[in-house]
């Protein structure tokens, strides 16, 4: 008898719930496979992901739409070129404006820069411990994963730590909206709360400009200062930092400390010998993407 074919629908419950058997038919039967009644594709080999994004004259990296899901189970495409007027920053960028905007944060972003907040991010994090083990138990991902990495970001850019939970649900709801499985009845939330980060980069900013200090947006005040960015194009990079800087790097979190937890081995091998944990980071990363 011959196996019943799995369906390809990637909106289907089951395979956003376990998407590793339908990437594994779509790498051997449908390569490069069109989402039905869009224009989207999934490209899903190594090879043919590299060639695409080796061809930057033929695709672009600006984000010009956004799939939806409806309740039917298919999906529509929202518009987010603004007529070709949208502006596209850091990782929706073409060049030369990628670059050029890679070089205005990259000084912030830097390993001696990050090394000075360190001890913040030690204490943060024993600070997190304290109030999430209750004696015997943690929930990892809720006390730890979720708030960590979007406190760094903030302290980088020069945001309050204490704005750092509203920050984490704009973010993550921003990063729901670019998900591709977004459902037609959290659109309007999740559009929502992308507007409601965006108008609050847009005050921290100008506050900024009035006294700018050693930070990311002390950097970009002093950029646009210096004519060499315009405040619609600086916000839009905070509002990328703080998106990307969230989920994805919770997701790394949350899977490197399961993965120690099934494998006390490692733990033992990391703490005998630390300079592998770069290793085990980038292994973790190959086995379990944050994103899928």
């Amino acid at each position: 008898m011959t196996p019943p074919t799995l369906d390809i629908n990637p909106f289907l419950p089951s395979n956003i719930d376990d998407p590793y058997p339908l990437c594994d038919v779509l790498r051997r039967e449908h390569p490069v496979y069109r989402i039905p009644d869009t224009d989207f594709y999934l490209v899903s080999t190594w090879e043919l992901v590299t060639e695409a994004v080796s061809r930057t004259e033929d695709f672009s990296s600006n984000l010009t739409g956004v799939l939806v899901r409806t309740p039917d189970g298919s999906a529509v495409t929202f518009d987010m070129n603004g007529g070709g007027q949208a502006a596209h920053v850091l990782a929706t960028a073409d060049e030369p404006n990628h670059q050029h905007h890679r070089k205005l944060v990259l000084p912030t972003l830097v390993a001696k820069r990050i090394r000075v907040l360190e001890p913040t991010m030690l204490e943060y994090t024993q600070q997190l411990w304290d109030i999430g083990f209750d004696g015997r138990h943690i929930d990892w991902v809720t006390s730890i994963a979720d708030t960590l990495p979007l406190q760094m970001v903030a302290a980088l850019i020069g945001l309050p730590t204490a704005d750092v939970p509203q920050l984490l649900a704009w973010s993550y709801d921003s990063t729901e909206l670019l998900s591709g499985i977004v459902t037609a009845e959290r659109f309007t939330d999740v559009v929502t709360s992308a507007a409601e980060l965006t108008g609050y980069l847009y005050s921290k900013f100008r506050e900024a400009r009035t006294n700018p200090v050693d930070d990311l947006l002390g950097d970009l005040v002093r950029c646009c200062d210096a004519g060499e960015l315009s405040e619609d194009v600086a916000v839009l990079m905070l509002v990328q930092l703080v998106g990307a800087g969230g989920e994805s790097t919770a997701g790394l979190i949350a899977n490197s400390a399961r993965l120690l937890a099934e494998r006390p081995e490692i733990q033992t091998q990391l703490r005998e010998d630390p300079l592998l944990v770069s290793a085990f980071l980038e292994e973790t990363l190959r086995l379990e993407s944050p994103f899928r």
